[in-house]
């Protein structure tokens, strides 16, 4: 068993064992006074999950935390609802940071990661609303959910590079985040892990393959650039938005966006047709056929004005590009008399 020395108001874990945990009844040896330091020693690799029952009453007045840079892994609730706790300068060697070790940590201000840090459990900072920035380092490869919940302060998010899940509500309900750049390496955004955030823009690498559900909910301002080869999302992605957001489509292959705001089938000032997923103007038309016209309208005999409605509709526009292979119809024009068979084909 691990033997604690009280300095003050310092608690200091001597560092004979390679695995410690803090005690609550080491409360009772310090003849109730208060202490607001802990010093973990050399030769600790794993400060383990909390044991006692008055966690709640020891974790309030522990201000200051000292790692040692032997340190390998802080595990799961290890720091749960240390309350005071202002600042984390965690050890060089750190690997791992444990599911909900620092949750609640709502004084916590800043935090230095270590370049050794590959992996971040599940809700290891939830709750932590007075932390204001994140950088991660970029040995981080796995990013658990819910990491940065309900942080409500975070303005600003480095994630690493080689990142490529970002996992369920990671930055869920941090409304000051309004801004941040998604890895290029990143295949999937997961989901809520954007709800309820503040952010503004936002540019999706062409990496990405899926958009799962809500990722983005409740972010009404959001406006996203979206690569030619668009992501599959539905639109249960951007729950609770005007429709789908307003979004710029750029060629991942350049340097620049190029994109436009969402029209469908853009005209640009020289007169051509712009693919509306691309913004290619490398697209052809021709008129729909007749007799399409007339097989639509066939299907329609017991409606006997659709029959005239197929034939006035015969020269309906189909656009098809030849970079992406999106194909459209020519929006028609002001419902008329003239335009009512274009209209009914169109619908």
């Amino acid at each position: 068993m691990t033997k604690y020395v009280i300095d003050g108001n310092a608690l200091i874990v001597p560092g004979g064992e390679r695995s410690v945990y803090i005690d609550s009844s080491i409360l009772e040896s310090n003849e109730g006074k208060s202490i607001d330091t802990i010093i973990f020693e050399e030769g600790i690799e794993a400060i383990c999950t909390f044991r006692g029952d008055l966690q709640d009453e020891w974790a309030k007045g522990i201000k200051t935390v000292v790692f040692p840079n032997s340190l390998v892994s802080i595990m799961g609730y290890a720091f749960i609802g240390y309350t005071a706790l202002e600042k984390l300068e965690l050890p060089q060697n750190l690997k791992t940071i444990g599911r909900r070790a620092f949750k609640g940590c709502i004084s916590l201000r800043s935090i230095v990661f270590p370049k050794s840090l590959i992996t971040m459990e599940d809700e290891c900072f939830s709750g932590c609303t007075s932390l204001e920035k994140a950088d991660l380092p970029e040995s981080l490869t796995t990013l658990g959910k819910y990491a940065f919940s309900q942080c409500s302060s975070l303005k600003t998010v480095q994630l690493p590079q080689h990142l490529m899940v970002i996992e369920d509500g990671v930055f869920n309900e941090c409304r000051s985040l309004s801004q941040i750049d998604i890895p290029d390496e990143v295949i999937s955004i997961r989901d809520f892990a954007f709800s309820s955030t503040g952010i503004h823009t936002l540019v999706l690498p062409s990496s990405l393959q899926t958009i799962e559900g809500s990722a983005f909910g409740v972010v009404p301002e959001l406006q996203v650039s979206i690569p030619c080869n668009a992501p599959v999302y539905t639109s249960r992605a951007f729950f609770k938005m005007d429709d789908l957001p307003c979004y710029r489509v750029f060629d991942p292959n350049q340097t620049s966006n190029t994109g436009n705001k969402r029209p469908f089938g853009k005209i640009d000032a020289t007169g051509s047709v712009q693919c509306p997923r691309c913004n290619s103007n490398n697209v052809s038309q021709r008129n729909v056929h007749k007799l399409f016209s007339f097989v639509k309208a066939l299907a329609c005999l017991l409606f006997f004005p659709a029959i005239l409605l197929g034939f006035i509709g015969k020269n309906r526009i189909e656009y098809t590009c030849h970079d992406c292979g999106q194909s459209w119809y020519k929006k028609p024009g002001k419902l008329s008399i003239e335009t009512l068979g274009e209209w009914f084909m169109y619908l």
